[in-house]
């Protein structure tokens, strides 16, 4: 992608840190990685904390979103739209990549989580709105029927048609796995699936704030970088040119 686009913003909502492609990048500043996830020094992996900005001219360039244990619809949307809108207005990228590991939904089996499939898609077709080259991609999800119906909805919602969608399952071999309510969107964090929820709201308006900040100061050190990058794209396409 970065051959064809100088800003990639790439967004993981994985319950788990998405430390792969975040160390990836870590030294560009063409590539804006931004990581929702469980953050505790005992889970994996272990990394993802507000401090990890980026190195060099990647400084700023890695945002990080920790979270604890029970977050709910409400609050994760909320924080969601609260930082990636400014980040997108600041960053002003190209084209998206929007990681959506199902493991951040409520009953997973690894995750701690109290998300809907709903709220899980409101957050990709808010990316969506955004009306920019979007790529769209799987991740983890440890219970797996509750990921066949996230990714279903989601690719609904990518096409525009979740208002059509009913919410009863169609009959097939695989009904014994939906049961016992053959859903489409089955309460997920419900009486005792229902993870406490351990996010204070003042320490997630100080991320949103401290993220904001990041996501600026991005900017700030890349006005001094664009044009290189400008540079290095026109001596590319010079030395394409010569060469064709």
């Amino acid at each position: 992608m970065c051959r064809v686009h100088n800003r990639v913003l790439y967004i993981d909502i994985d319950i788990h840190h998405g430390d792969g492609v975040q160390e990836a990048f870590y030294n560009s500043n063409r590539v804006l990685t931004v990581s929702f996830h469980k953050y505790s020094p005992d889970f994996f992996p272990g990394t993802g904390h507000l401090d990890e900005l980026g190195h060099s001219l990647g400084k700023y360039f890695s945002l990080n979103v920790p979270l604890q244990d029970g977050i709910d619809n409400e609050s994760y949307v909320a924080l969601f739209k609260s930082i990636m809108e400014p980040t997108i207005y600041t960053f002003s990228p190209s084209a998206i990549v929007l990681q959506c590991g199902a493991d951040s939904l409520g009953c997973d089996r690894l995750g701690a989580f109290n998300l809907s499939i709903a709220a899980h898609g409101e957050c990709v077709r808010y990316i969506k709105s955004f009306n920019l080259p979007l790529i769209v991609l799987g991740g983890g999800g440890y219970t797996i029927k509750n990921v066949s119906r996230c990714w279903t909805y989601e690719t609904s919602v990518l096409l525009g048609l979740e208002g059509s969608l009913p919410n009863t399952l169609p009959h097939t071999p695989y009904d014994d796995f939906f049961s016992p309510d053959w859903k489409l969107h089955p309460e997920l964090a419900g009486g005792r699936n229902r993870v406490e929820n351990m996010n204070d709201g003042e320490d997630q308006d100080g991320s949103v704030g401290e993220v904001a900040r990041n996501a600026w100061c991005s900017v700030s050190y890349d006005a001094r970088g664009s044009a290189r990058l400008d540079a290095v794209g026109s001596r590319g396409n010079e030395r394409r040119g010569m060469e064709g």
